[in-house]
């Protein structure tokens, strides 16, 4: 199973959900890596002293750079749904080029994406 987290989820990991920490286990389990775009990791990521969960998470996962190739497909996600959450766009974005389910704290918002693109991505809401 190919996953890809949002900021909500990174959250859920660093507070020890035993939602999205089972999750991570049957991911690992299966031998897949869960991917991250780099924005995400940044947005949830603010104190790596105190966030030792988290930068352990972070380690086992695919970070996905944010780079000048995302910028128009991000953007283009962002025109169509009408919305202006770059972050977000960046999960359905990279959910999309690798075909993976979504794990969110905010289906209602990524869904607002993935159904303007008409993708059908899978959502896990925690």
């Amino acid at each position: 199973m190919i996953v890809v987290y949002d900021t909500g989820a990174l959250i859920a990991v660093e507070k020890s959900s035993s939602v999205i920490l089972r999750l991570a286990r049957q991911v690992a389990d299966a031998g897949h890596q869960p991917s991250i775009p780099a924005v995400v990791a940044a947005q949830a990521l603010r104190d790596p002293a105190r966030q030792i969960r988290l930068v352990r998470f972070l380690r086992a996962a695919k970070i996905a750079p944010f780079t000048g190739e995302t910028v128009p497909r991000v953007g283009r996600i962002l025109a169509l749904s009408r919305t202006s959450d770059v972050v977000d766009a960046a999960v359905v974005d990279l959910a999309h080029r690798v075909g993976a389910l979504i794990v969110t704290s905010d289906p209602g918002d990524i869904g607002k994406l993935v159904e303007a693109m008409n993708w059908g991505i899978p959502i896990l809401a925690l």
